[in-house]
């Protein structure tokens, strides 16, 4: 193997640790191999072996297919076949597929592939759906050979007209498949799918889905031991209770809008999950969607803390010094000569793509691409440009989503400058004079 061929794989590495949001030293503590050897792999100074590759690629949680991608890179063969259920080396999973679909009956089951295409469904599925449509020819009409299912429950000519809560259904769809970009930022095929969802997503604003006695968060969706759950029952009862009534929790929660923590590009781990908590939690306060000082009297706070409020029993004190503890810059001092906290930071629109770094001036985050924004959940808590995508997505996917982006703008008929977070201006409007008339 050459240099040049190492250099390739080095930058691909790179590419991939950055996406993972994973230093170097972290990496040589999870794949065993040292933080020098990383560096020179990255540079092209040195070249790795099929198993160092490997143990990299299960640090990093690399999928298969980009796995082989990284070895051929590298000079070495692709080591994980892609081959058809229908080849005769599948013969005994398909068998035992189908015998699990037999044992089903009457009660549909399908089994979807890695894309959501059906590859197999017992008769039970088949009468199930035939009640609404004839799949054949849904599929026909479709003219897609990939997310089959998904589009399925999009399309008016198939069975979203029969789906009562279709509006949580697309929500998921959309947290799916942008969770699954996050995982393979080079799949080139998902902000097409993306795209499909942002044009008939029946509503950009989440307040009514998050929040309220209808709220998504509050029904028993989960059944764990025989005991039904709700997200809110993890959040407030079991997370609460386990981490000692410790705020860094609410940061950890991803909930699909721009004025909540970001969703994390891995999981989390024992071994480091206060530290990726940490990681959120000065991201979120040092940004405007978190923390915002218009005056020297008034802090404004992300009504994210009002949801939150108990993790805070004293509500201002308490607030008061956990964020003290994680702001940085001039927000700090200006915390501590405020007189007043308002949590009237709102943006209940879904991520979006950019980010919203602080600035003096005006937030990054561009409320109009919101929904095209889906595919991203990291906001730099710095002053940054708009570049910063770059360094997340392979040229290809890049170049898709600043179409989009540019597909916006170009239909928009006016200029609007943001001061705070999308809904927040709206909302504060009327208090921002009452506050300045106080002063």
């Amino acid at each position: 193997m050459g240099t040049a061929i190492s250099a390739d794989f080095g930058s691909l590495l790179k590419d991939w640790r950055n996406h993972r949001r994973v230093s170097q030293l972290r990496l040589s503590t999870e794949s065993g191999i040292s933080q020098r050897h990383i560096s020179f792999l990255e540079t092209g100074r040195s070249n790795p072996s099929r198993a160092m590759i490997l143990a990299l690629a299960d640090s990093l949680d690399i999928p298969l297919r980009e796995r082989n991608t990284l070895l051929q890179t590298a000079g070495y063969s692709a080591i994980y076949s892609e081959e058809s259920l229908t080849d005769a080396s599948n013969r005994v999973f398909r068998e035992a597929l189908q015998a699990t679909l037999d044992h089903q009956e009457p009660f549909p089951a399908m089994v979807l592939d890695g894309r959501w295409n059906l590859v197999m469904a017992n008769q039970g599925a088949m009468r199930f759906f035939g009640l609404f449509i004839d799949v054949a020819d849904a599929l026909g009409r479709l003219g897609a050979d990939d997310f089959q299912m998904i589009r399925l429950c999009l399309a008016d000519h198939a069975l979203r007209p029969y789906i009562r809560n279709w509006q949580e259904l697309v929500y998921a769809f959309l947290q799916r498949t942008r969770r699954a970009l996050l995982v393979n930022p080079r799949d080139t095929r998902l902000p097409l799918l993306i795209e499909e969802i942002v044009k008939i997503y029946p509503e950009p604003n989440l307040k009514d889905l998050l929040v309220g006695k209808d709220s998504v968060l509050s029904k028993k969706i989960l059944n764990v031991a025989g005991v039904p759950l709700s997200l809110d029952d993890i959040q407030f009862t079991i997370l609460k209770q386990n981490y000692d009534n410790d705020p860094l929790v609410i940061y950890g929660l991803y909930q699909g809008i721009i004025g909540g923590p970001n969703i994390r590009k891995s999981a989390y781990t024992g071994k480091y999950v206060y530290a990726d908590l940490i990681d959120n939690t000065m991201e979120f306060i040092n940004s405007n969607r978190g923390t915002y000082s218009k005056n020297s009297r008034t802090f404004r706070v992300s009504s994210l803390y009002e949801r939150n409020a108990a993790f805070f029993p004293d509500f201002d004190t308490d607030l008061t010094g956990h964020l003290l503890t994680y702001l940085e810059g001039d927000e700090h001092a200006e915390l501590q000569a405020a007189t007043k906290i308002k949590t009237d930071i709102n943006d209940w629109t879904v991520t979006d793509l950019y980010g919203s770094s602080r600035d003096p001036g005006a937030s990054l985050a561009n409320n109009g691409a919101a929904l095209d924004g889906a595919v991203s959940g990291s906001n730099s808590s710095r002053l940054t440009t708009k570049s910063v995508v770059a360094t997340r997505y392979n040229p290809a996917v890049l170049q898709h989503l600043n179409e989009l982006k540019a597909k916006k703008e170009a239909e928009r008929t006016g200029t609007v400058t943001i001061e705070e977070m999308g809904e927040a201006t709206a909302e504060s409007s009327a208090t921002d004079q009452n506050d300045q008339e106080g002063d």
